[in-house]
């Protein structure tokens, strides 16, 4: 066998704290990286605060916001129940008032909305207890329902008759996630397209519910 002397194990132990040390540093860097490219966002009285990464903005808004909760593409900061305004204008509203949009009234509370597709989400408490909603996806400033499906609200049918169909959610803004390219949506933010899911996810174009693995389902709302 052959022997090691004391000097080569003291190296040997310096090479692997180095190697720890540096792998540590390494994973801090990248926790920080990724806290940091996330958006935060404070809010007081009709001022919304915004942090993304190293630049902090603040802008006045023509509402006074009563939270603030960015949407799941990231193009939209929703800021009441039918309020919202473009991320975008967050970061060049110096010396104006950033205008809040709003959703039509009479569809709930908004849940999720993507601006460059042009579709929302809307959820409407149908019963209680236990709380059930029902999901509106529309055009941006229209409220007719595109989806049809056992989950949606539908304007025509009596709510009587439509609180069996209502689904289980956390009933606040960002419970529903639309997809970055519109056109599949999961109204109660669960994404799961297995024959048990309940409302399921929706395909907006075809207004039919979507059957796939676990893997196909998730690759669909990815934001890679």
């Amino acid at each position: 066998m052959k022997n090691v002397d004391g000097n080569t194990r003291v190296q040997q132990k310096t090479f692997f704290h180095r190697l720890v040390i540096l792998g540590l540093i390494i994973s801090i860097f990248a926790s920080v990286t990724s806290a940091s490219a996330e958006s935060l966002y404070e809010i007081r009285d009709d001022l919304i605060i915004m942090t993304d990464g190293r630049y902090t903005n603040t802008c006045k808004l023509d509402v006074r916001p009563l939270y603030a909760v960015e949407s799941y593409d990231a193009s939209a900061i929703i800021i009441s129940e039918r309020g919202y305004v473009q991320k975008s204008q967050l970061y060049n509203c110096a010396d104006s008032v950033v205008h809040v949009a709003l959703i039509p009234a009479g569809v709930g509370f908004l849940s999720d909305i993507n601006i460059r597709n042009g579709i929302y989400v809307s959820l409407d408490l149908i019963s209680s207890p236990p709380l059930r909603y029902l999901a509106t996806v529309a055009k941006i400033g229209v409220n007719k329902n595109l989806i049809s499906l056992s989950g949606a609200y539908k304007e025509k049918v009596d709510p009587s008759r439509l609180r069996k169909y209502g689904f289980s959610s956390i009933g606040e803004a960002g419970a529903s996630i639309i997809s970055l390219d519109g056109k599949y949506v999961a109204p109660n933010g669960l994404i799961d397209c297995s024959d048990a899911a309940y409302p399921g996810i929706w395909d907006i174009q075809r207004n039919r519910r979507v059957k796939a693995d676990e893997k196909s389902c998730a690759d669909l709302f990815s934001k890679k």
